[in-house]
């Protein structure tokens, strides 16, 4: 391997690493831009090829139609004349191009899993260990917010690098150790959507199986789910990182079926993706706005603008149901893709379409679709599909080769 080659790779490393530990921090918030202009020349000096394709159409199309819509948004892109949340777009796009292009899918997944590794490390420098007494105590909020981190991120960005190890053709000892580690982080954040994405990307896992393996697979989940949910109750530890709020989550429901009323509600989240679907309501096609959601709610709280807490809502609220199309248009091409070639219920396929369902189903209750790890992971995860595509075509030609001398 040539020394440019190694540099390019290193470059690429380091986008991944600063997207997935920086991107949001205050600590250095603007390293992983710096290191999209490297990997960008380094990109351009080498020579090296444009990779298109019908998924970079789709990300490219919902670029283009965020820069057609009004955007109220406010930040460092605005202050220097340039709209805010479509030049982030725009960003998040070459990120994704880029990486898409280089298709070396080991090297974009090890980077993935070994960022999302240095930020577990980075999170227990900032906490001082004190992370293991529970990433919710008030003293480990206060260092979130002053760094720019937020526990809810975190947890789902070390779930789906956790999943990305379950990729890996070779099964090595430390490979299970790295799943092992990142989901036990995971799910020390204390978020439900981590708790839920999991749930979700098994039951996507099981359904895909065979029958035999839905069987096994299913009597093994609802085992698991069993003790978890014991030793969630009787723990106190998990109780109060875990039990705790699902059990707020619960009463929210409970409570918003009986009165119908968000203003007896101390959940907010919910009551803002009510606002959002009403506000939805008044634009239904093509949407509000950039950030409209944000603007609006911001006025009508007279506080700081904030986000809807679900991509569903914020595209619909924002961009209406042409971009809410455009945008989920991503994952529903890929997983068309894995399960039109998917044969003899392989595994590694099945895996590709659990965790294209999690990243589809996410939007429930997380934003994704301004944040640059997001195009990262659909880089990786798009490469992967590609590459799953061409080596079972050609195991299926050798097999129809094989048949046909033997049969001759």
């Amino acid at each position: 391997m040539s020394k440019k080659s190694l540099l390019f790779d290193f470059l690429v490393f380091l986008l991944v690493f600063t997207t997935i530990v920086f991107e949001n921090s205050t600590i250095l918030p603007s390293s992983h831009i710096i290191a999209l202009v490297f990997v960008f020349i380094a990109f351009v000096c080498l020579k090296q090829r444009i990779v298109l394709g019908k998924i970079v159409m789709i990300v490219a199309c919902f670029v283009i139609y965020s820069f057609l819509l009004p955007d109220y948004s406010e930040g460092l892109w605005a202050r220097i004349g340039l709209p805010q949340m479509p030049t982030t777009l725009l960003i998040c796009f070459l990120t994704f191009v880029l990486l898409y292009s280089q298709d070396n899918v080991i090297l974009l997944r090890k980077s993935f899993i070994y960022s999302c590794i240095g930020l577990t490390i980075i999170v227990l420098l900032l906490l001082n260990v004190k992370i293991l007494h529970g990433m919710h105590t008030d003293e480990a909020s206060e260092v979130f917010v002053k760094y720019g981190y937020n526990s809810n991120s975190i947890g789902i960005k070390l779930c789906f690098g956790s999943m990305l190890c379950l990729l890996d053709k070779k099964k090595k000892w430390y490979k299970n150790l790295e799943f092992i580690y990142l989901l036990s982080f995971a799910l020390l954040s204390g978020s439900r959507s981590v708790f839920l994405f999991y749930l979700l990307f098994i039951l996507s896992f099981v359904w895909t199986l065979g029958i035999k393996n839905k069987i096994k697979y299913g009597i093994i989940l609802t085992l698991s789910l069993i003790i978890f949910i014991v030793l969630m109750q009787n723990v106190p530890s998990l109780y109060n990182l875990i039990g705790a709020r699902f059990e707020k989550l619960f009463q929210v429901i409970r409570k918003y079926q009986n009165d119908k009323d968000f203003s007896t509600i101390h959940e907010t989240r919910l009551r803002m993706m009510i606002i959002g679907w009403d506000y939805f309501k008044s634009s239904p096609i093509f949407g509000n706005g950039i950030s409209s959601f944000s603007y609006q709610y911001s006025i009508i709280n007279n506080q700081a603008a904030v986000y809807s807490h679900s991509n569903i809502i914020e595209l619909l609220c924002n961009m209406g149901i042409v971009g809410f199309i455009i945008y989920y248009s991503q994952h529903i091409y890929l997983i068309r893709r894995v399960k039109k070639i998917r044969q003899n219920r392989d595994k590694r396929g099945c895996l590709l379409v659990a965790i294209l369902f999690t990243m589809l189903f996410s939007g429930i209750s997380t934003i994704d679709y301004y944040y640059k790890f997001h195009y990262i992971l659909l880089a990786i995860i798009a490469i992967e599909v590609k590459n799953f595509e061409y080596f079972k075509e050609v195991f299926i030609k050798e097999i129809s080769h094989e048949n046909s001398i033997s049969n001759t």
